[in-house]
């Protein structure tokens, strides 16, 4: 699939967004950007609208195209979102899971622990993994509206984490999150419907010592 000159710009400057290369106060600079990619103004302005649009950036008249920049209650509020995404998603799937799906949770787990055991996964790494388990288990429940909703919302979370909680230690969460991950798998083989929710509510909602201070403010949730 051929994918257009504006859709590359603006994978990349999200992808810029979402990893910190940009400064929060810093203002993207359309002439710059131009130059950067090497392309006329056309697409770039149209990649630069599609993230205003999105509320990634907003655009400022004579100054530039500034990063919006998240608080503590659009986390809060996203993380309800998934909440209500993601353990919908999961009752609706529990039903329709075989040994293939089963198996590809498996193999992302797998892969994920390989990596981490070797020293050399990266935060970014880590969350394309996370958010690949989180959207693959999402996706058995079959509906792709709703599983785009909850891309969306992770790519959210993981710019508020660049812009909020950058200072946290990764390699703590980062250890207790594919054990959850693997838990979820077991719990799924078992059949063990009520502890697979309460893992996977518990994934969503902690990120220790950063995002969440406490999580039972949403564990009344579904």
């Amino acid at each position: 699939m051929n994918i257009s000159l504006k859709t590359k710009i603006y994978n990349q400057i999200l992808d810029d967004i979402i990893q910190g290369v940009y400064p929060l106060d810093m203002f993207l600079n359309e002439g710059e950007l131009i130059k950067r990619f090497n392309v006329s103004k056309g697409p770039v302005r149209e990649a630069l609208i599609e993230l205003c649009n999105e509320n990634i950036l907003r655009s400022i008249p004579r100054v530039g195209y500034q990063i919006v920049q998240l608080t503590e209650k659009n986390v809060r509020e996203a993380t309800e979102l998934r909440l209500l995404l993601e353990i919908t998603g999961l009752r609706k799937a529990i039903p329709l899971l075989n040994n293939e799906m089963l198996d590809r949770l498996s193999c992302l787990n797998n892969e994920y622990d390989s990596k981490m055991k070797s020293g050399t996964l990266t935060i970014d790494q880590h969350w394309e993994y996370n958010n690949c388990f989180h959207l693959t288990l999402n996706s058995f429940a079959g509906n792709s509206y709703m599983n785009e909703i909850l891309c969306d919302t992770l790519k959210l979370i993981r710019r508020a984490y660049v812009q909020l909680y950058s200072n946290i230690r990764h390699n703590t969460y980062i250890s207790t999150d594919i054990h959850r991950h693997m838990d979820m798998e077991k719990g799924l083989r078992e059949k063990d419907t009520d502890r697979v929710l309460k893992l996977l509510k518990s994934d969503i909602v902690f990120i220790k010592g950063s995002l969440y201070v406490t999580s039972e403010e949403f564990y009344d949730i579904l």
